[in-house]
């Protein structure tokens, strides 16, 4: 039965690609596994336990990126979209500077284009070379940016209120890390602990005692997942870092319908989190759930004789289904070009270079127009207290139950109503309580399946009591 399901998914993909509208492609991926980026004191997995030191990719990582190049094979080069093999005009790959997103992007395309016929050039390794680019750092204004810019909104977001009280109501969490891990008590130590446990959990690496003890390891899932949505919490601070990507492309489209001397039928970016999100969160489609590792989004172009060209944003997170296919919001799922260039206006810079590193005469939300709709303003729609307006109560069970129980009621997760209602960097008001208006496609996106993290059926996954077993992430 799971093999004929697994046959029409396949089928019904191909039949949909061969319908002759898809004109381009372009995807954006997270790396695969790696090791922590950094350890805590009192850790007892310090740097000797991880191979290739810290922040590098795993042998699991480059098997999750050979995974996603065999679908990105079967959804492309099966329904006939590209060729088989590899061909150098076809497809142009970035990745940042970073070992483990140079890696991931290898690994993808071995599985993406395995040499067949005159391409095998040793028999003995089912691999060839296929190039992926990279920019210096310092050069990088699209995927890979230190933005003191950005870094001003988080300092600033950081003292208000709402981090406040996420401090206070993990107090005990906070205690009880100082006591136990070497950090001083701290909410920013509890935030720089998330990357350690996350990744030794995924690696089945036992905890000690207190982290094992009283549901702390859910508590810290629950709360990495709160953070997450802080990191571009404002319409500013996703423009600054997402709209770069966005921009990018929405040029590339235009230079595909308009036949300026681009051949590519698909561009890769092999990235980070921080992208995902950064470019989700600029549109507004951000579900405030972490972004496992090798997560995809599709960016498909599609052309209809009575719609024209529409841009379509596929999510894939989790390798049991097909792609969730987001809504833009004040759009659709499938939205017209024309449409989505109006919407995205007031989240693309003007100019990247000077609205990441700050210039007297650019302000971080200089825009390219003002937007006739707009996306919604980053985070309010989004946040989980709006959920109670008119989802189903069993809806809200659920997540309270897997991913936001804290022993807080969901009215204690609420934004709080002292929060300043005063205009943000980008001049939209800060929204609290009954002022925010949930959207049906937040709403549709928070209490949809796609909020399971990335799974992989025939790869380990940590067998953890405290993790119900259809929402533990990869």
């Amino acid at each position: 039965m799971a093999q004929r399901c697994l046959l029409l998914c396949i089928l019904f993909n191909v039949i949909a690609s061969l319908d002759g509208s898809l004109r381009y492609v372009q995807v954006l991926f997270r790396h695969g596994d790696r090791s922590p980026e950094h350890t805590y004191p009192n850790d007892p997995y310090q740097k000797d336990t991880w191979p290739q030191g810290w922040g590098e990719l795993t042998q699991e990582g480059m098997r999750q990126e050979y995974e996603l190049g065999r679908y990105l094979r079967q959804r492309y080069v099966d329904s006939g979209f590209i060729h088989g093999n590899y061909t150098a005009d076809e497809i142009h790959v970035l990745a940042t500077y970073k070992d483990r997103a140079i890696m991931s992007a290898y690994s993808m395309l071995s599985g993406l284009f395995p040499p067949a016929g005159d391409q095998i050039w040793n028999p003995a390794i089912p691999w060839q070379p296929i190039p992926v680019h990279t920019l210096p750092k310092k050069d990088d204004f699209i995927l890979e940016m230190d933005c003191p810019t950005y870094d001003a909104l988080k300092n600033n977001l950081w003292k208000t209120n709402y981090v406040k009280n996420l401090e206070n109501q993990n107090q005990d969490l906070i205690d009880l890390l100082g006591k136990h891990s070497g950090y001083p008590p701290t909410f920013e130590s509890l935030v720089d602990m998330f990357d350690p446990i996350y990744v030794e959990s995924d690696n089945n690496m036992t905890f000690p005692l207190w982290l094992r003890q009283n549901d702390v390891y859910k508590r810290f899932r629950a709360l990495k997942n709160m953070v997450a949505d802080l990191k571009f919490h404002t319409k500013a601070m996703a423009r600054i870092r997402g709209g770069p990507l966005l921009g990018k492309f929405i040029k590339n489209i235009d230079d595909v319908v308009n036949f300026n001397n681009i051949t590519q039928k698909i561009n890769f970016f092999s990235g980070h989190e921080t992208n995902i999100n950064a470019l989700l969160s600029a549109m507004g489609m951000f579900n405030q759930v972490h972004i496992p590792y090798a997560t995809a989004v599709l960016v498909e172009l599609h052309h209809y004789d009575t719609e024209g060209y529409t841009v379509e944003f596929h999510y894939r997170n989790d390798t049991t289904v097909q792609p969730y296919l987001l809504t833009v919001p004040g759009c659709g799922p499938s939205c017209p070009l024309s449409k989505l260039k109006i919407l995205t206006r007031d989240v693309i810079p003007d100019d990247p270079v000077t609205t990441c590193l700050g210039h007297p005469s650019t302000s971080p939300c200089s825009s390219q127009g003002p937007s006739v709709t707009g996306f919604p303003e980053v985070g309010q729609p989004h946040h989980i207290a709006a959920l109670r307006v008119n989802v189903h109560q069993s809806t809200i069970s659920h997540l309270t139950r897997t991913r936001w129980k804290m022993d807080l009621e969901l009215d204690d997760i609420e934004l709080p109503q002292d929060r300043p209602l005063k205009p943000d960097t980008c001049g939209m008001p800060w929204q609290t309580g009954s002022q925010r208006n949930p959207q049906p496609q937040s709403l549709q996106q928070l209490s949809h399946p796609q909020q399971r993290g990335l799974r992989y059926s025939s790869i380990r996954s940590r067998d953890d009591s405290m993790l119900d077993s259809s929402q533990r992430q990869r």
